[in-house]
C-alpha cells in the first residue's frame, strides 16, 4: 500500500497540498476495491501484539512516520497546528482502514465527507475565526469563517 511511508500516488493525484491529502481517500478508494485486498499489517500487528511487544512498538513507530509525512502535508497546506491536525488524521486513515477490513469495500469514499471536514476545521481562517478552539463542529467553523468575512 505504501513506498515506506508515504501514500504513493497521493502526491501526484492532487493539484496542492490539500487536494494530495484528500486524495488518499482516493488511493485507498482502489486498494480497498482489489480482490486481494488485505488490511493494514502494521496496524493488525499492533492490535495482535499490543503496543509493548516489539512488533507492537515497530508498528508503532511506522505508523509515527506516517504522521509525520501528513504533518509535512498539513504544513505545506497552511493548516493551523499541523501535529495536532496528524493525529486527527491517522484516526481517519486507519478508521477507513477498519471499516474496509469488515467489508465496507465503500469506506474510502464515505469517509471523504469527514477528511474535508477535518481539513476545513484546521485551516487557518476557520481557526482564527473561532478564537483558537480545536473541538469546534467543523460545519460551524466555515458558517463562522464565511459570516466573519462578510
Amino acid at each position: 500500500m505504501d513506498d515506506g511511508v508515504r501514500c504513493p500516488g497521493s502526491r501526484e493525484q492532487g493539484e496542492n497540498p490539500e487536494d494530495q491529502l484528500l486524495a488518499i481517500s482516493d488511493v485507498y478508494d482502489q486498494w480497498f476495491r482489489d480482490d486481494d485486498f488485505e488490511a493494514c499489517s502494521f496496524v493488525k500487528v499492533l492490535l495482535d501484539m499490543g503496543a509493548d511487544h516489539p512488533l507492537g512498538r515497530a508498528s508503532i513507530e511506522y505508523l509515527g512516520r506516517i504522521r509525520e509525512q501528513v504533518q509535512i502535508q498539513a504544513r505545506e497546506a497552511g493548516l493551523e497546528d499541523p501535529e495536532a491536525f496528524s493525529l486527527s488524521w491517522l484516526i481517519f486513515m486507519k478508521g477507513t482502514i477498519i471499516a474496509a477490513a469488515e467489508g465496507d469495500t465503500l469506506a474510502a469514499r464515505r469517509a471523504q465527507r469527514m477528511a474535508r471536514a477535518l481539513i476545513a476545521d484546521y485551516r487557518k481562517q476557520s481557526f482564527t475565526a473561532l478564537g483558537g478552539q480545536r473541538d469546534a463542529n467543523p460545519a460551524a467553523v466555515t458558517v463562522t469563517a464565511k459570516l466573519t468575512r462578510l
